[in-house]
């Protein structure tokens, strides 16, 4: 399957709650297209984008600045959409790493489910809280979202290597789209399982194969672990002088 599109990246800055351009489209407008090197980019350590996506503080302008100046225009120059677009992503993630935990856990499924809903606007369900249904429920609310993102992706039967082959080829007219291409390529066709580091201080996501990985980093694990410690320390202290 190809993935094609011309994504414009170019440098810009947040100014009246919008991104725009850092200098002129003409003289610092390059043409690309996401795909491209993306599988390089992971093998070397890269998060996919979609994940650094979900992990981007969206209260803050000069970071969503950058991650677009970066990575591309995500179809909307607008600071309150693309922090929605943020809190929408993270919710599909929630909603993927419930599915994807083992042992299911029927709360975990439960709250997925109703921030996925409350923040795509998807109206709520009752849901027996059993696995089954909980899951059921949750495939369901995934494939909505996922077809509604990407409802504007054109699917052509494309002539490849010089007229030898033909090739399923989707098109993309933004970021957003092909993040959520890539996203919903990585459900169907991988086990990767998405989830949210476990130092309260750090909000990044990250894509783990193991059931037991809970932070993003070594450093987030020691910060985390040092934490703890401390306030161990300190309940042993209080408990001392009492």
């Amino acid at each position: 399957m190809l993935i094609l599109g011309i994504v414009p990246v170019q440098r810009v800055r947040p100014q009246g709650g919008r991104l725009v351009p850092a200098g002129t489209w003409e003289d610092l407008t390059e043409l690309r297209n996401p795909h491209s090197h993306l599988e390089e980019r992971i093998a070397q350590g890269e998060e996919p984008p979609y994940v650094q996506f979900a992990s981007l503080n969206e209260e803050d302008p000069e970071a969503l600045a950058d991650f677009v100046s970066r990575e591309g225009w995500l179809g909307t120059d607008e600071i309150d959409a693309i922090a929605h677009e943020i809190r929408k992503m993270r919710a599909v993630l929630q909603v993927v790493e419930a599915l994807r935990t083992e042992p299911a856990d029927a709360q975990q499924l439960l709250e997925a489910c109703r921030m996925l809903e409350a923040v795509w606007g998807e109206k709520g369900h009752p849901v027996e809280e059993d696995i089954e249904s909980l899951q059921a429920h949750a495939r369901y609310l995934l494939s909505k979202a996922l077809t509604r993102q990407l409802e504007h992706v054109q699917v052509e039967v494309a002539i490849v290597d010089f007229g030898e082959r033909l090739e399923l080829a989707l098109h993309i007219d933004d970021l957003l789209a092909s993040m959520y291409l890539e996203l919903a390529r990585d459900i169907l066709e991988t086990d990767d399982v998405p989830r949210k580091c476990q130092n309260r201080t750090c909000r990044n996501w990250f894509l783990t194969h193991r059931s037991d990985r809970r932070y993003c980093s070594p450093r987030c694990a020691s910060a985390d672990r040092m934490r703890r410690w401390r306030n161990a320390h300190r309940n042993q202290e209080g408990e001392g002088t009492s």
